[in-house]
This record gives C-alpha cells, sequence and structure tokens, in this order.
C-alpha cells in the first residue's frame, strides 16, 4: 500500500515587529510613524485577496454541511492534490491570522487619532502638528514666489537702468560729434590733453 503523499506545511510567518511606543508629543507625524506605514499599506499583497476570502468561505461551507457545485469543486481539488482537508483549513486560517496580525501592526501608529479612549488633548495636537507643518509649506512657497519677483524686479531695473545709461552715452556722443554742444566737458578735456 502506498502511503499518502504528504507534504509538510511550511513554517508558521514571522510576525511584523510592532513600532515602539511613540511618545505622546508632536513626533507623531514623523516620518517613520506615518510615512511608512501608510507605504506598507499601498502594497496590495496585504489585501485579502477574493481568492482566500473564497476559499475562507468554502471552508466554512463544509463545516457546515452544504454541498454546492463550488464545495464539491474545491473538495475535488483537494484530493487530486492529496491534501487533507484540516490541514488546508490550519493553513487557511494561519495565512488569515497572519494578514491580520501584519494590518494590525501597520495600523498601530494611527491609534492615536482614531481610539475613542485617547484623549482630546492629544488628538488636537496631532491636528496642531499637521496645521502647522501646512503653514511652514504655504510660507515657503510663498517666499520662493517672493525672491522670484524680487528678481525679476532687479534684473528688469538694471536692464532699464543700463538701457538708459546707454541711450544717454549714444545721445551725447551723438551731440558731439554733430556740434551741437560746441565745446566738450572739463572731464573730456583734461583726458584729451593727457594723452
Amino acid at each position: 500500500m502506498n502511503p499518502v503523499h504528504f507534504q509538510p506545511a511550511p513554517p508558521p510567518p514571522w510576525f511584523p515587529m510592532l513600532l515602539p511606543e511613540p511618545p505622546n508629543s508632536s513626533t507623531f507625524l514623523e516620518t517613520r510613524n506615518v510615512r511608512d506605514p501608510l507605504e506598507n499599506c499601498k502594497i496590495p499583497s496585504i489585501l485579502p485577496t477574493p481568492c482566500m476570502q473564497k476559499e475562507l468561505e468554502i471552508l466554512m461551507m463544509i463545516k457546515d454541511g452544504s454541498m454546492d457545485l463550488s464545495v464539491s469543486e474545491f473538495l475535488k481539488y483537494l484530493e487530486d492534490r492529496r491534501i487533507d482537508l484540516e490541514t488546508q483549513e490550519l493553513l487557511s486560517v494561519e495565512e488569515a491570522n497572519a494578514l491580520m496580525s501584519k494590518l494590525r501592526a501597520l495600523l498601530e501608529p494611527f491609534r492615536y487619532v482614531v481610539d475613542e479612549g485617547i484623549p482630546r488633548e492629544e488628538k488636537s495636537a496631532v491636528a496642531s502638528l499637521t496645521n502647522k507643518i501646512k503653514k511652514s509649506k504655504r510660507n515657503n512657497l510663498w517666499r520662493k514666489r517672493k525672491e522670484k519677483r524680487i528678481a525679476e524686479l532687479l534684473a528688469k531695473v538694471v536692464f532699464l537702468g543700463f538701457s538708459l545709461i546707454m541711450n544717454n552715452l549714444i545721445k551725447l556722443t551723438e551731440k558731439l560729434m554733430s556740434g551741437e554742444l560746441g565745446r566738450l566737458p572739463r572731464t573730456l578735456r583734461a583726458a584729451r590733453l593727457n594723452r
């Protein structure tokens, strides 16, 4: 008699390390406490897939004794793969529990905002810190726009001043060449004599 082919279960996943309890202060919105869990929450792999949900529903239907078409197909699949029903149930539940603990660890830093038991002062501190950050960004953008406007105005004034000086110089040389001024200004005469 051939022994039933049994695949050993993979080792249970390591549970994610929880971040240390953040102090009740303005450091709530630091990169480590907020941005990293938000980035991890965007990964679609942590969300329960429809396949996992369907598998858990079918396992519940098997427990209830329902013989639906999907249940019979699932049982046939398990028989073809020589997987025991209890083993499959154990693996599915372990995977669901690992997913829940991972989500719990990712959402832990946001407990200060959503927990009803936390005093209102801490929640308002988080809100005021958020407002300060937004105001700082607004002020920095305003300063940059102001510096840009000042630089543009300064460049325009320098250009206008230079063009005005050049126009006056051109007019002066034209008058000198045409003889309208009569005599050269004293500074120009002294420069001519020194040559």
